[in-house]
């Protein structure tokens, strides 16, 4: 009888032999996978504690193979309530499912969190090897959820942006219809003031027919009273004739102040006399302002026939425009005074003073002052310091008017009243 192993035999063992070698190779793959995976992996027993691992996940959590291997997976999160919200949602996926996978905030060694991907599968009893019993997954996608932040962040600030920008050209289109509104009342206005200047010439020129007539014939009379040998007869005439004359002389320097701003012109700016154009405005202003306040002019309070070349400060601008501004500050602050009772305690002083490059011109009331939440704004189109009458839009035409003279205004409280300060360039020869 023969003691070697019959074919069959040999057949097996082969193929034992050969079963074995693709085992070990297959274990050597595993394990070169193991370790230079891109991933983590690590492996924990029934209690949670950490078998195996590989480096990627070693270096993830910046730990040692002999400081891992044993620790409890709930040192992986900062908290406790971490590690229970982690473990809850682990339980809950495998009971009903053999995999799992969520994200959550690990913690490295350093105490640092970051967000990581992780994945779990449970051993089947057949494949537990030294009490192995869920191999894990773990990819760091902190750089992925910190874009995503980002991105929302980006869309949050767009969304942001969009709304305020939506929200800005809602507030210009309603500026540039408010001006466009002004804009339309300004030219009807014009129109309006075009229409009373032609008449208010022709009228000049009617009343200043019969002024000249009249004047002509008193001129004639006092020659005749002047003859007269009666001395007591010819004193009385002669005081008798004196209102008369004033009268008449006031009545033509009304007419010459309209006429003067009432006239044509074609907007050119010229060498004037500020002091000038500030009589012709209290003049015209004269009807109302004498009802409502004193007005004192460099200290003198005027009054008609104030002589326009008393004094003298002169200014390359168009007079009639600035005429206009100061009929619209003075104006404002006769609106003011209004309010105040009685009449002697109502003022508005009109101060020139000039250095070697400009002329300011200061009017200033004892009005109450402006409100200090309009102050900044003043000069915008429809604020007012007014409550029952007014636009909100004198004042704005006023700072144009001063701007397109090439000065400047400016308005602040003082003492008990408003001030208004324009700044215009000196002429120079």
């Amino acid at each position: 009888m023969s003691l070697l192993p019959d074919r069959k035999t040999i057949v097996v063992i082969l193929n034992l032999i050969k079963d074995k070698l693709k085992l070990k190779h297959s274990l050597k793959k595993s394990k070169i996978y193991f370790k230079k995976a891109s991933v983590g992996f690590f492996i924990t027993d029934s209690h949670d504690r950490v078998l195996k691992s590989n480096p990627k996940f070693r270096k993830m959590i910046g730990m040692k193979k002999k400081e891992l291997k044993g620790m409890h997976i709930a040192s992986l999160f900062l908290t406790d309530e971490k590690y229970r919200n982690f473990r809850e949602k682990v339980d809950a996926e495998f009971a009903t499912k053999k995999n799992f996978n969520a994200v959550f905030l690990l913690r490295k060694n350093s105490n640092e969190e970051f967000w990581a991907e992780v994945s779990a599968s449970r051993f089947l009893k057949k494949e537990v090897v030294e009490n192995e019993s869920i191999f894990w997954t773990v990819r760091d996608i902190s750089s992925k959820i910190e874009s995503k932040k980002l991105i929302e962040r980006q869309n949050k600030e767009l969304i942001y942006l969009n709304e305020n920008l939506k929200k800005e050209v809602q507030k210009q289109v309603q500026e540039n219809l408010n001006k466009e509104k002004l804009h339309r009342k300004e030219q009807l206005r014009n129109a309006k003031l075009m229409a009373i200047g032609q008449l208010t010439a022709a009228i000049t020129h009617e009343i200043n027919t019969p002024l000249t007539y009249i004047k002509g014939n008193l001129e004639m009379m006092e020659l005749d009273i002047d003859s007269i040998a009666d001395k007591e007869l010819k004193s009385e005439m002669k005081e008798k004739i004196v209102p008369i004359k004033e009268g008449l002389d006031r009545i033509a320097n009304i007419v010459e102040n309209i006429r003067e701003i009432s006239q044509k012109t074609k907007e050119e700016k010229s060498v004037i006399n500020i002091y000038s154009t500030l009589i012709t405005a209290l003049t015209l202003l004269n009807n109302r302002s004498k009802h409502i306040s004193s007005i004192f002019l460099n200290g003198e309070k005027f009054h008609i026939g104030l002589q326009k070349d008393r004094e003298t400060y002169l200014c390359y601008a168009q007079a009639q425009r600035l005429e206009q501004a100061w009929v619209i500050l003075l104006n404002n602050a006769l609106d003011e005074l209004e309010k105040i009772e009685p009449f002697e305690k109502r003022r508005v002083d009109i101060d020139i003073v000039e250095d070697e490059l400009n002329i300011y011109i200061r009017f200033k009331d004892n009005g109450g002052g402006i409100d200090e939440e309009i102050l900044e704004n003043i000069f915008e189109p429809f604020i007012s310091n007014k409550s029952s009458k007014g636009m909100g839009i004198g004042l704005n035409v006023a700072k144009q008017i001063i701007l397109d003279q090439d000065g400047a205004i400016k308005a602040q409280n003082e003492g008990d009243g408003a001030v208004f300060e324009v700044k215009l360039k000196k002429y120079k020869d």
